[in-house]
């Protein structure tokens, strides 16, 4: 099952992303409400892919995009707008924009791994 780094700092956006992450078969880590949360994560496991807030309680997830892109891990930013320059910078990366459905989760999972999900 893939593993799938979660940085969402709004509770109920976190927990319908991993509700639909698992119901696509994927393996949390985490979810960090912040990139200083992330961080310490992504230093104890390296994810498959990711889910990054792009303002988050502690900033923005810019640290955290460099260290996985460094890794070659790939990216989805989720925002509701605002910090336009992080998405350019990470050009290629997806982009999910709030408010978003389980059908823009897919294809962002499906993008990312190259793959279609297994089905539980």
């Amino acid at each position: 099952m893939p593993l799938i780094l979660v940085l969402e700092d709004n509770e109920l956006i976190s927990l319908m992303l991993e509700d639909w992450l698992r119901e696509l078969g994927c393996t949390i880590l985490g979810p960090a409400s912040s990139a200083a949360k992330a961080s310490a994560l992504i230093a104890g496991a390296l994810p498959d892919a990711a889910f990054l807030d792009v303002s988050v309680s502690d900033g923005d997830c810019s640290a955290i995009a460099d260290a996985l892109r460094q890794r070659g891990i790939p990216l989805t930013f989720s925002t509701g707008g605002g910090n336009d320059e992080l998405v350019m910078r990470f050009r290629g990366s997806g982009v999910l924009h709030k408010p978003y459905d389980f059908s823009g989760v897919k294809a962002a999972v499906h993008r990312m791994l190259g793959t279609v999900t297994p089905q539980p």
